[in-house]
């Protein structure tokens, strides 16, 4: 049978009028870590006020009453913390909560052991290996308090005290903000950036690469500045290239390109036939460890019996709706010879507005469609793909809907969701960003962005209304761009807000 210890807190808020209300905090602890505690902190914090820490020392045991005496203005959503220390001044125990803070009320916090193992990786193409030394911040959950700081290698067990909503690092590529509903094992996601030499063949002055690195490579270029997540967990880089034939390079340490087709049976001749809908272009491409690149040249394309090839495809649909289509399907047993048939599927669809462009996608990134229709509300789409996707309606002033789309389903609806952004400004010391969203949207999510910066908080729970995140170096330098997303409740669909509209292709 569990058993539960508390810890009582009194909490004597001074309000307004000079008068005093109080509420009843209570601390409660599965089971007991130590014979009893040191100290015992909290802190409340509201979007109009500056947060406010207490602390209490003493020798406190399980059942124990805390007071604290606290100056605090009326209001709604209130964040309080708690911490819990041992004799040795750790933080043993951490909760948090957010709630309107109300007289005569009664606050259970459960309190969990904040001690956790949080593990750093960096990430290839092909997997992810231990990497040490990554450091990272805990934040309070209204991101404008930063209550501990820690690196991997500060001790060899990696035993953190998690003693935070959110766990923050920058990952190589952005700063990732990763929500952490109560003390927990952690995973950091590390992008290293590595810088090979780099030499075209003799007597090619530009070529277009694929793979490891896509772009122009010219013989004035001397490296290639990879990122790992483009490269095997060996260091190994693949490329392809393109310009007077198609050379490869599978190489680590440097970039040498080698004329494909030099060698028998390096490279077999491309038979394809299409049927259904017809592609305006298509290519054949390969990947392999996570890597995709093009392979074919002409009639040509570059065999290897452990390489997983693609069709890449892309044309129109011109009726009812104008849609630019890619499609990347994947070759079974490909050897040279394929048969691929792009059907079209119907779906019918209802509630976007004027001046809409529709935009469907899968999150495996082999399929991506984009147009318009002349219906403002109404109408059919016939789409050359029939796994799951979402579907997104793009408006010119930032806002998106996207909906769901299952294999089995044939319409969708595109609901009329509230979400709005009602204040977003660059303070003295944070960045302020309050938001209202409609009462089917639960969980959001938030990109902020500038030219050199990045900031992604992957969930913002359902009662938080506003952010204060806190400057930290090299933090909003100006007001960034945003983009906040919130899901429904059931995950079928999503709203997001931007001040930056997405960019359309047609």
């Amino acid at each position: 049978m569990r058993r539960f210890l508390f810890l009582f807190l009194f909490l004597v808020m001074s309000c307004g009028g000079g008068g005093q209300e109080s509420a009843r905090i209570v601390l409660r602890m599965t089971s007991s870590l130590a014979p009893f505690y040191t100290k015992v902190s909290i802190r409340i914090s509201g979007k109009e006020f500056e947060p406010i820490w207490q602390s209490k020392e003493g020798i406190f045991y399980p059942g124990d009453r805390v007071s604290f005496e606290v100056n605090m203005p009326e209001g709604k959503e209130r964040l309080i913390e708690a911490v819990i220390y041992d004799p040795e001044g750790k933080p043993l125990y951490y909760a948090s909560k957010t709630l309107d803070l109300s007289k005569d009320s009664t606050v259970i916090m459960d309190m969990k052991p904040s001690q956790k193992k949080v593990n750093s990786y960096q990430v290839f193409s092909d997997g992810k290996k231990p990497i040490g030394n990554a450091v990272f911040y805990l934040f309070s959950e209204d991101l404008y308090s930063i209550n501990a700081s820690f690196s991997t290698s500060q001790n060899a067990d990696a035993y953190p005290y998690m003693v935070g909503s959110y766990m923050a690092y920058y990952d190589g590529k952005a700063w990732r903000f990763l929500y952490l509903p109560e003390p927990s094992d952690a995973d950091i996601l590390l992008y290293e950036r590595y810088t090979l030499p780099a030499q075209l063949p003799e007597g090619i002055e530009s070529m277009k690469v694929y793979g490891s690195y896509e772009g122009i490579l010219t013989s004035r270029d001397n490296s290639l500045s990879l990122l790992s997540e483009r490269m095997l967990s060996d260091g190994t880089a693949i490329l392809t290239g393109f310009s007077d034939g198609i050379y490869y390079s599978v190489s680590k340490g440097s970039i040498s390109f080698k004329r494909a087709c030099q060698e028998e049976g390096e490279c077999r001749s491309l038979n394809v036939d299409i049927t259904g809908e017809e592609p305006d272009t298509y290519t054949l491409f390969a990947s392999y460890g996570g890597i995709r690149f093009p392979v074919a040249y002409g009639e040509l394309f570059i065999y290897k019996p452990y390489l997983t090839y693609y069709l890449y495809t892309a044309g129109m649909v011109k009726e009812p709706c104008v849609m630019r289509y890619s499609i990347f399907t994947e070759l079974k047993d490909f050897t040279g010879s394929a048969h691929v048939n792009i059907k079209l599927r119907t779906v019918s669809f209802e509630g976007i507005k004027p001046n809409a462009t529709l935009r469907l996608y899968s999150t495996d990134g082999n399929f991506e469609m984009e147009g318009h229709c002349e219906s403002s509300s109404k109408g059919i789409l016939k789409i050359p793909y029939w796994d799951s996707l979402y579907a997104e309606s793009i408006y010119p002033d930032g806002k998106v809907v996207g909906v769901f789309l299952r294999p089995e389903d044939n319409s969708l609806t595109f609901p009329d969701v509230d979400l709005e952004v009602s204040a977003y400004e660059l303070k003295d010391n944070y960045l302020l960003l309050e938001f209202k969203r409609g009462t089917t949207l639960a969980w959001c999510s938030l990109k902020l962005f500038s030219e050199g910066f990045e900031l992604t908080v992957d969930k913002i729970p359902p009662w938080r209304s506003y952010l204060k995140f806190k400057r930290l170096e090299n933090f909003f330098d100006k007001l960034p761009d945003y983009t906040l997303r919130c899901y429904s409740e059931d995950g079928k669909y999503y709203v997001e807000l931007s001040s930056a509209p997405k960019k359309v292709l047609y």
